[in-house]
């Protein structure tokens, strides 16, 4: 059976149209769909840049882990926590600031512990964990010190700081890695971007 006349008149009318619909609707989707990613980019951080055993560039400056530790939560510390039985892992860093960061910009920097079941921990917290580490004189902001000794990240100088985490006490050292996080809608040249150091087993 032969298409009918004016089927054909209408597929010749309307190909140029046709033609750019099978164009512009897959190109609108791609478009729609970037621009989704880079909103998420702002919001969260999602782009894993990962560590090497030296020092690493990220944000303006270089970064390197110095050390892990491991010591039991004392009753107090770990008060309000919902696990019975908690550990510390406690994470040393140095940072080189460059010539173009700032402490203000070196301080946004917040700590984040990952296990191999996605579970995450935040850095310094909760509030005890905070006043016992102000009781030993640790630093735990990325580019200032206003405990143990004030003092400031200076650029080309290496700057000591530690992240303490609260976690349940059967979590695998072997499954963590420590993340130094800044606000994703800040850094460059993309939004949205981590450092991830590996953990070695934490000296106890």
């Amino acid at each position: 059976m032969s298409p009918r006349p004016d089927t054909i008149t209408w597929w010749r009318h309307n190909r140029g149209w046709l033609a750019a619909a099978a164009v512009l609707c897959p190109l609108a989707f791609l478009l729609s769909w970037v621009v989704v990613q880079r909103d998420l980019d702002t919001k969260y951080p999602r782009t894993q840049i990962t560590a090497t055993a030296k020092w690493n560039d990220y944000e303006g400056a270089r970064w390197r882990l110095v050390g892990v530790r491991r010591e039991t939560a004392a009753a107090g510390t770990a008060a309000d926590y919902a696990h019975p039985e908690a550990a510390l892992i406690l994470v040393d860093y140095e940072v080189i600031p460059g010539a173009a960061i700032d402490v203000a910009r070196l301080d946004l920097c917040k700590g984040r512990l990952v296990d191999g079941d996605n579970r995450a921990w935040e850095a310094n917290a909760p509030a005890r964990v905070s006043g016992w580490m102000a009781e030993r004189g640790l630093g735990s902001t990325c580019g200032s010190r206003v405990v143990g000794g004030e003092a400031q990240a200076v650029a080309g100088q290496p700057f000591a700081f530690t992240h303490v985490y609260l976690v349940p006490a059967d979590v695998r050292p072997a499954d963590l890695h420590a993340d130094i996080v800044f606000p994703p809608f800040t850094t460059t040249p993309k939004r949205g971007t981590y450092l991830r150091f590996a953990l070695p087993n934490p000296a106890s």
